[in-house]
């Protein structure tokens, strides 16, 4: 099969990550945009969608000159005249006590203690381990000794300077070879363009409606996904038609259906990998062939590599019918017990089995999505399986139960999760879109390319009181506080302003 038939990726739906699910509202993904080159357009505003677009143009990335400063507002200084950072506390997971104090670490939110250790709002970056990425906290907070947190403001906005430190790339000033670590006087000394408070309140007060907005899409996600875990183990329990239910080796299902043997649809066989070698097998490919990994894509689309009609022939490849199932028989993290159904003509490597349907009886898509509904189980009993690696076998699956109703209960069943699929690809297409606008914006607004000081925005979501320096580690005296000389001794701190 041609290359050219092969149709466009489908777009992966992959779960939330961690930090989609630990930190809430205020996330989105924080990467470093590598800055475009200098300009020397004049720096553009930011306007309704559709108003002024045509006149915009690129500036450069700071201002250049003094008097360029000057008459722009930014002034250029010292990293730590703008933002302080303070390494933070060490606290371990058996001196924790249940409560509602978010415990901040270099990659978000690790759990959760009863005494404040810094007031709020506040900024932690990463020290060790996840170098670079930011979290802000509107409430009060523990910072572990992982990460880094500003302890004082120097006047700034606290959520301008979370945005900032997105932008900043810090993790270009870590030391280390084995476990690299920020290096925060070599940040301290750094020089910084940054705008007037007024322009700062403002810039994140746009940031932060962008990210409310990607936090709507990733609570529509998640509800997606539960909504159709849920749908799926009523729908593969009780069926669609209210029918009596029975008791069965895998579970209770409506009376008039089936157990049947995965084995029983079809032939079930797994691939084999080509030398890479053998450069015979590679060049002037025209086979579609697939790995383990393409699995994530639920229902596999396009090829991402190809094979010769020698390697399929010498190799012995298999060649896996369109409408067929894969299963990932082994792998490592999430790849394992995962299945996929292939839209074309295609060969796989040894890490995969195919299933190829013979029976008209038999609905591929709703085989496909209840053996996705048994992802947990089949990875499960994948490592369970006593070797060193991970592992399910031909003859494994060709003994595997399913419940098999009738091919129009099968196909209706699997028509409404494909409902609630593509609603979960639309979310997944849309957060994605916003957090490439993010990211631009973010990149546009700290270096001056978009400017907003003399729009009207509503900052009242950002114009958060920011405490004295001196009072935002919790004094002794305060109830469920700690001792702020015990928590910062041995630590050098820079003399407060």
């Amino acid at each position: 099969m041609s290359k050219s038939k092969q149709r466009a990726p489908a777009v992966p739906l992959e779960p939330l990550s961690p930090r989609e699910r630990g930190r809430g509202e205020g996330t989105a993904e924080a990467r470093h945009l590598t800055k475009p080159e200098p300009s020397s357009g004049p720096a553009g505003h930011l306007l309704p969608e559709g108003e002024g677009k045509g006149s915009q143009r690129a500036a450069s990335s700071e201002p250049s000159s003094s008097s360029e400063r000057s008459s722009s507002g930014w002034h250029t200084k010292r990293f730590d005249a703008f933002a302080t950072l303070q390494r933070g506390f060490d606290l371990p997971v058996a001196s924790r006590k249940v409560g509602t104090i978010p415990v901040l670490g270099s990659n978000g939110i690790v759990g959760w203690h009863d005494t404040v250790g810094i007031r709020g709002p506040g900024v932690v970056t990463g020290r060790s381990g996840s170098i670079g990425d930011s979290t802000f906290s509107d409430t009060d907070y523990w910072p572990l000794n992982t990460s880094l947190y500003v302890s004082n403001f120097h006047g700034n906005v606290p959520r301008f300077v979370h945005y900032f430190l997105q932008w900043f790339d810090l993790a270009r000033f870590k030391g280390g070879v084995s476990v690299p670590t920020l290096n925060r006087n070599m940040v301290h000394g750094s020089e910084v363009t940054v705008p007037p408070k007024p322009e700062q309140q403002k810039i994140a007060a746009v940031l932060w409606k962008m990210q409310r907005t990607i936090a709507t899409q990733n609570r529509l996600i998640a509800a997606t996904r539960d909504l159709k875990q849920s749908a799926m183990q009523h729908l593969f329990t009780h069926g669609l038609h209210g029918e009596p239910l029975k008791d069965t080796a895998i579970g209770p299902m409506p009376e008039s259906w089936d157990v049947v043997a995965l084995g029983d649809f079809g032939r079930i066989g797994n691939g084999s990998t080509p030398r890479k070698t053998t450069p015979e097998y590679w060049r002037n490919p025209t086979t579609p062939w697939l790995t383990s990994a393409k699995v994530h894509d639920g229902i596999i689309r396009s090829a991402d590599q190809f094979v010769s009609d020698v390697a399929v022939k010498e190799c012995h490849l298999p060649i896996v019918p369109a409408g067929s199932l894969l299963v990932a028989i082994t792998g490592q993290g999430k790849t394992l017990g995962n299945t996929a159904l292939v839209e074309f003509e295609t060969t796989i490597s040894q890490h995969l089995a195919y299933v190829r349907f013979d029976r008209k009886d038999v609905v591929p898509s709703y085989v496909y999505q209840y053996m996705r509904s048994r992802y947990e189980q089949l990875q499960g009993i994948g490592r369970a399986g006593g070797s060193t690696k991970a592992a399910l076998t031909c003859a494994f699956l060709r003994d595997y139960p399913l419940p098999l109703p009738s091919a129009d209960e099968q196909h209706d069943i699997a028509a409404a999760l494909a409902t609630l699929d593509r609603k979960l690809a639309h979310h997944q297409r849309k957060r994605a879109t916003l957090n490439d606008l993010f990211q631009t914006t973010l990149h546009q607004m700290m270096t001056a390319q978009i400017r907003v000081a003399d729009l009207d925005i509503d900052i009242s979501d950002v114009a958060d009181p920011v405490r004295d320096a001196g009072k935002m580690i919790a004094g002794s005296g305060q109830n469920h506080f700690v001792d702020a000389n015990e928590m910062i001794a041995d630590q050098s701190r820079r003399p407060r302003r």
